[in-house]
């Protein structure tokens, strides 16, 4: 008999002494885990211990990185946007750039993910970071060195008046600077007339 407070404990136990082939101890747990909350509502999830430290990154407001946001089409990362104040920004880098090479190393049909671009750019010891982009307007690669530096996070995507007396204010996220930035927006709007 599996006593009510032992289930998840006893259930992988068993899987473990008793299933046909070897299991990841650690992954049923978490599987368990995330099962569980998934019944709770969208907002509530498991972060295991080695992604902590991102998660609380992406939480505080700011992280160290280079302010790009891509998309992977046909295993070639394309830069969509960069964040407003980084240091992607203050290059040369385009909306719209390839970039083909990572520190010298061709990146482009590689079978690309995100957790492998990552997982590269953590893995470049300094803060200076090579890349080689293709321009749909310009012939042959250009090469181009950004600088890792704080970026920060906004909360907010925009706030302006819709009517002479009417506000609106968007959240895109959450983050330790979310109340400070809409407070700024709403003392701006309301001195507009809100």
């Amino acid at each position: 008999i599996i006593q009510s407070e032992d289930r998840l404990e006893e259930m992988i136990s068993l899987i473990n002494n008793r299933y046909v082939e070897p299991i990841d101890e650690e992954e049923l747990y978490q599987n368990g885990i995330n099962g569980i909350l998934k019944t709770l509502d969208p907002h509530s999830y498991y972060i295991n211990s080695g992604d902590v430290a991102e998660t609380n990154e992406s939480l505080s407001g700011n992280y160290k990185g280079l302010g790009i946001e891509f998309n992977i089409y046909n295993d070639t990362l394309t830069v969509i946007s960069m964040v407003k104040g980084g240091p992607a920004e203050a290059s040369h880098l385009a909306i719209g750039d390839q970039i083909i090479e990572l520190e010298g190393e061709n990146i482009a049909g590689l079978g690309l993910t995100n957790d492998l671009i990552k997982s590269k750019l953590k893995n470049i010891p300094t803060d200076t970071i090579r890349l080689s982009v293709k321009r749909s307007t310009e012939n042959g690669l250009i090469d181009l060195q950004l600088h890792r530096s704080s970026v920060p996070f906004y909360s907010l995507d925009a706030h302006y008046m819709i009517a002479s007396d009417i506000g609106y204010i968007r959240i895109n996220r959450f983050s330790a600077t979310t109340f400070d930035e809409f407070h700024a927006a709403l003392l701006q709007l309301k001195s507009d007339g809100m």
